[in-house]
């Protein structure tokens, strides 16, 4: 409910709003990830919450750094996805549209020891180049993060 108070909206940061998302990812709360990353999308302040503009936020916790780094991966994709159906972000030019990764994002390394944040019956799958989550050696239940 927050997310409709306007000065929560207008003091509130993309940093703050990451944090959120993985808390919720972490917790496997899919349903406030989801209203998380809708919040994220379609902010009145499109334009300075761009994803290549979320400071780094050099988290002394490798493990949570890990998280965020791939959850800013895993949105960069899921928001590029969005544009190339149409849809356009609050007050942002089709033609200036398209999200990056942050400089901050390629440089979080992939953990030592696996980081399980998802329990299934199914095997794990082995860490790959091609999931911003397995590369870092995290399991999560991260398909919620491509369904804003």
């Amino acid at each position: 409910m927050l997310r409709r108070i306007p000065l929560f909206v207008w003091r509130d940061t993309p940093i703050r709003s990451l944090y959120r998302m993985c808390e919720f990812l972490c917790a496997n709360d899919s349903d406030q990830l989801m209203l998380e990353m809708q919040y994220f999308w379609s902010h009145p302040y499109a334009d300075s919450w761009r994803l290549q503009k979320i400071p780094d936020p050099r988290d002394t916790n490798p493990e949570r750094y890990a998280v965020l780094a791939s959850i800013v991966e895993t949105l960069v994709s899921a928001f590029n996805y969005r544009l190339k159906l149409g849809l356009r972000r609050e007050g942002l030019e089709a033609e200036d549209m398209e999200e990056a990764c942050p400089p901050w994002v390629l440089h979080v390394p992939s953990l030592p020891q696996r980081l399980v944040l998802f329990e299934t019956d199914f095997p794990m799958p082995e860490p790959t180049t091609r999931d911003s989550f397995t590369s870092r050696n995290i399991i999560a239940n991260a398909g919620y993060l491509c369904s804003i």
